[in-house]
């Protein structure tokens, strides 16, 4: 569900980044429909190493790490937030703070019939889409 909304979002030439980048699955769909700078951070050191990993194994450059999103600079055309809700709330400052002016993010890992509360945390940033698959929703946000 969030990668097509990669899909759907990522063009050539933008900056990404991925919150919670894990495997790295996300960053490397956008760095190979043509993402020019591709970030992805995570708390677990074994998913940043999966992250460099994968990217290399398709060719693509992710450039990934341990840093807080709080010490991550700004701002990029795509955000992905592939975390729990209460994650989300936590993080949804930096979050707002990542995205450029004419930027998305797009959340996931919430659950489809409670996340008005989540997407009430990360205004100003307006809804514009959400995508719903087996009770999980992907909300697409934009500045």
């Amino acid at each position: 569900m969030t990668a097509a909304a990669v899909v759907r979002l990522a063009r050539r030439g933008q900056s990404v980044l991925d919150v919670g980048c894990g495997s790295g699955v996300l960053g490397i769909l956008a760095a190979r429909l043509g993402a020019t700078t591709v970030t992805g951070v995570d708390i677990a050191d074994a998913a940043v190493e999966a992250t460099l990993d994968n990217a290399r194994r398709n060719g693509v450059a992710v450039d990934a790490s341990t840093a807080p999103v709080g010490d991550v600079a700004g701002p990029y055309d795509l955000v992905l937030a592939n975390l729990l809700a209460p994650t989300i709330i936590e993080l949804a400052e930096h979050l707002r703070r990542l995205v450029g002016p004419d930027g998305a993010l797009v959340v996931s890992g919430v659950l489809a019939d409670r996340h008005d509360h989540v997407v009430e945390a990360l205004a100003p940033l307006e809804m514009v889409r959400t995508d719903v698959l087996d009770g999980w929703a992907a909300v697409e946000l934009r500045a």
